[in-house]
């Protein structure tokens, strides 16, 4: 890699202001490996569950993490493709006020 691996970590936290804003954390960056986190208290919805677009940062930053962190920055530029979010499917439930 021609840069050191802080140079990366900073570089996936500080260089987009919305990212920086959420409070990303890279846990783990080494090559082919790579974990992030973020805040919960920060990132949860009305309902108690983490928000889609947080979903969507973390998927996002973790595919460039990872290229980054296994090819470095040449000869190559990641290019996302596609990414999806699916909720799981909810049963039905009933309840009854007395």
């Amino acid at each position: 890699m021609e840069a050191d691996v802080s140079t990366f970590r900073t570089a996936l936290t500080d260089m987009i202001p919305w990212v920086k804003a959420s409070g990303l954390r890279v846990d783990v960056f080494e090559e082919r490996h790579v974990r992030l986190s973020v805040p919960k208290d920060k990132h949860l919805n009305h309902v108690g569950i983490i928000y889609a677009g947080s979903h969507f940062m973390l998927m996002e930053i973790a595919g460039a993490a990872l290229f980054l962190a296994t090819y470095g920055m040449r000869p190559f530029v990641p290019v996302n493709k596609g990414m999806s979010i699916r909720a799981p499917p909810r049963r039905p439930r009933i309840s009854i006020a007395i």
